[in-house]
């Protein structure tokens, strides 16, 4: 599970700070136009650019808080989502790779890859920063690594990742070099990387 923490929205806590820069540029304008270092216009003209300058910070402002909201709201629905699949997860990660799948856990695993997906297509979307998936994909590639049914199942599945928004769990270990585990071409089980 992960939780939202403001250092993994590196790109939003810096964006928060944007509207700082506005008491310091209307100052700087109302300053340049009191020493005539732009040309002379009327008060009217100075005080909608001022008022201009702070609707711009009051903008960003706002839209870093919207940003900020829908990030929770991903983060409380995924987690919620991931919890109700973790011990259905657990059970099937028990089972041997040719042990008959109840379709109650079938089910649960297929859940499983659609919350991966649309993570995945989040993470391609740009509405969640890379440190935020990388944390994401190492969850999903242990699940992936330790279980065979997960790993058949996703055989079976995986005919089509355009149902997964291109999604594939061989791509994790391509798509970043931070893994914990790799795949040999040859066997396509997976190991730990020592």
């Amino acid at each position: 599970m992960v939780s939202l923490d403001r250092k993994q929205l590196g790109f939003s806590r810096s964006r928060a700070r944007t509207w700082v820069w506005a008491p310091f540029v209307a100052v700087a304008v109302i300053g340049m136009y009191l020493t005539g270092s732009i040309e002379r216009f009327d008060s009217e003209t100075l005080f909608a650019l001022v008022g201009g300058i702070f609707a711009v910070a009051f903008f960003l402002r706002k839209s870093h808080t919207e940003d900020a909201q829908f990030l929770y709201q991903l983060f409380t629905q995924f987690n919620e989502r991931y919890d109700s699949l973790n011990d259905d997860l657990g059970r099937i990660a028990d089972l041997a790779k040719s042990d008959v799948v109840p379709p109650k856990d079938r089910a649960a695993v297929i859940d499983y890859f659609n919350l991966c997906s649309e993570e995945y297509f989040l993470y391609e979307e740009g509405f969640v920063t890379k440190r935020v998936w990388r944390a994401w994909s190492a969850g999903m590639k242990q699940w992936y690594a330790k279980s065979a049914v997960i790993q058949r199942i996703w055989g079976e599945e995986s005919v089509d990742t355009d149902a997964y928004y291109g999604f594939d769990f061989l791509k994790l270990w391509t798509l970043a070099a931070y893994c914990d585990y790799s795949i040999p071409p040859s066997t396509g089980s997976v190991a730990p990387v020592m």
